[in-house]
């Protein structure tokens, strides 16, 4: 993955471009088109995701609670509960391109790039408010 397309990426933006490219060996990419499910809720989650390109909606107990587009993410709190499981399903409503960061990797980044640690546990604060 090329280091420049994650600048784009809110929780990635202000990263160096030194940093950028670390993360950018850590990171891997998916694609899936409209309809399709991205996690599930009550699934055990291992991966972080953040939308590059589309749109999902988000629903947890069968109501639509969000919609998101590139920049936004979701999976942090399973990841961070080490396996934890998914508090709500995600739905393309556009094709989408997200990149991915398994559990593993989160703990890596969140310990040598504090900031994108910071900035992943505001929007879990805002998120439970």
């Amino acid at each position: 993955m090329d280091e420049a397309r994650l600048k784009a990426l809110s929780p990635f933006s202000g990263l160096s471009v030194a940093e950028r490219n670390m993360l950018a060996r850590l990171l891997d990419e998916q694609s899936v088109p409209e309809g399709a499910t991205l996690v599930s809720q009550g699934d055990y989650g291992y991966e972080f995701m953040v939308i590059e390109e589309g749109t999902v909606d988000v629903f947890r107990n069968g109501e639509r609670i969000d919609s998101m587009g590139p920049g936004d993410f979701f999976g942090e709190l399973a990841v961070l509960d080490d396996g934890g499981k998914r508090n709500a399903s995600v739905i393309a409503t556009s094709p989408v391109r997200v990149v991915t960061l398994t559990a593993h990797y989160m703990r890596v980044v969140r310990e040598q790039m504090p900031q994108i640690g910071d900035q992943i546990d505001r929007v879990i604060a805002d998120r439970r408010h």
